[in-house]
């Protein structure tokens, strides 16, 4: 149990500030659960794109790890990650 997790909230107004693109990655047979919470992202997001792996669960990434890293290089190939965002200073 993490105190600060429980007491974080985040909904459609904290995601209206995020433009960036994101990717969705869902195995075919991840469940009612992350269907719904994909489901959710689309709402939230109108920039998320999906990939659908096939015959894996929400373990696709040790079920099928390679083509989770083709999507994911992919993804990365399309949006590329230019460092003109805000700079993370050192605490």
């Amino acid at each position: 149990y993490l105190p600060a997790l429980s007491a974080w909230q985040f909904g459609p107004e904290e995601a209206s500030r995020i433009s960036q693109p994101l990717l969705s990655v869902l195995g075919t047979q991840s469940g009612p659960l992350f269907e719904e919470g994909d489901a959710l992202l689309h709402v939230w997001f109108p920039q998320v794109e999906d990939c659908t792996i096939e015959g894996v669960t929400h373990l696709l990434h040790l079920q099928r790890p390679g083509p989770v890293v083709q999507a994911v290089t992919a993804f990365f190939a399309r949006h590329p990650i230019t460092g003109n965002g805000p700079r993370q200073h050192p605490a």
